[in-house]
């Protein structure tokens, strides 16, 4: 006979501290992995569960635990087409998460079950694009932790010499007029273009080098200004950007804030459409409806819910399956629903979200690896 608990009684269950609590997060993707290979990740996983469960708990305490995580690992998905697991294990809850999002390998035992803490276990790829200006030239690099890949090379003669041809996207009949009389600033427009085009298929922050009046007329006429994070003025050959070492290292030296700094200025161009919801009554009932596509929240913010917390826990018991799996505050279930409606979520820095109530969602967001499903 299936007995189901009342709300309340759940709710008096999730505030009794149950142990051995184990969360494990892992890159699975067993359509591409051989099977004995995966197979010998998921011993070793085992494994180390196992050794860390014997030295804290009596046999009595660890071998259910441990049987109860060799069936979950053993049920695992090997059709799963995502990149990464999340199993999360108590004697009363058991939840298993597959992602699309790339994860660092985690095991944490005895820790709350907060779907906050999968944020910073995401692997953080460093990858961004470099146009780089030059007075009859252009190229753009594809930059990441192994160097620069040109992906795009264009000579101004081109733009010169060409006949017959039409100006195109110009957003005012002055900046027409401009192209017609000013073939260098016709050129940055086609840059311009082409960038907005490399842009609907990555997503990433712009470095732009060049010398400082070509970067400062770019910075005038571009569309593209909410990807645009880093500048590096100066007069760089055509093919110097490959063989400098200097411009790679400034650019990963700086990594985090320009990382943020892209993310604070797709918030403000997500404003301006009209495409940002803030604050956590209008955030909560978006991503309730499925809405949303990138969650920044500040780290302030979250130090105060967690603070909140302690005090005054939010519960809430998900009934769309047989087992227990509790939120334990309300941002917590926020990160859920955006997670589980093919979002992603990020930090900034304590000060960045000021003018934005510290929580923002982003309705409309493309982003890489950012679709995420549950199976429990």
């Amino acid at each position: 006979m299936n007995i189901r608990t009342s709300t309340l009684q759940r709710e008096t269950i999730a505030k009794i501290e149950f142990r051995p609590a184990i969360s494990i997060i892992m890159p699975f993707t067993p359509v591409i992995t051989a099977k004995k290979n995966l197979d010998q990740h998921l011993k070793n996983v085992m494994a180390k569960v196992e050794s860390i469960l014997s030295a804290q708990y009596i046999a009595e305490i660890a071998f259910p635990a441990i049987i109860k995580l060799r069936n979950t690992l053993a049920g695992l998905n090997y059709n799963s087409f995502k990149k990464s697991v999340a199993i999360f294990l108590s004697p009363i809850t058991e939840a298993v998460f597959y992602f699309d999002i790339e994860m660092e390998e985690k095991i944490l035992i005895d820790s709350p079950f907060k779907i906050r803490d999968l944020i910073g276990c995401k692997k953080q790829k460093k990858e961004y694009l470099i146009l780089q200006l030059g007075p009859l030239f252009s190229k753009m690099y594809l930059g990441t932790e192994q160097g620069l890949q040109l992906i795009k090379s264009n000579m101004q003669q081109a733009a010169l010499y060409a006949e017959n041809t039409v100006v195109q996207e110009a957003p005012h009949s002055c900046d027409i007029t401009d192209q017609r009389e000013n073939p260098g600033k016709k050129f940055l427009f086609q840059m311009d273009q082409g960038l907005s085009l490399m842009l609907r298929s990555h997503h990433l922050p712009v470095i732009l080098v060049g010398p400082g009046n070509l970067l400062a007329e770019f910075r005038m006429l571009t569309k593209n200004e909410e990807h645009l994070v880093h500048f590096i003025p100066g007069d760089f050959e055509p093919d110097g950007l490959l063989q400098s070492k200097a411009i790679p290292a400034e650019i990963v030296n700086r990594w985090e804030r320009i990382q943020q700094l892209h993310l604070l200025q797709v918030i403000i161009k997500a404003k301006t459409l009209n495409k940002l919801k803030t604050g956590l009554q209008d955030t909560m009932k978006a991503t309730m409806q499925g809405k949303g596509k990138l969650l920044v929240i500040g780290k302030k913010f979250l130090r105060n819910a967690a603070d909140s917390q302690m005090n005054n826990p939010f519960f809430k018991t998900d009934f769309t399956t047989n087992t227990d799996f509790f939120i334990k505050s309300e941002i917590d279930n926020i990160i859920k629903n955006v997670f589980e409606h093919g979002g992603d979520v990020a930090y900034l820095d304590d000060g960045l979200l000021k003018n934005y109530g510290e929580l923002t969602l982003i309705e409309e967001y493309r982003q890489e690896g950012a679709s995420f499903e549950s199976e429990r």
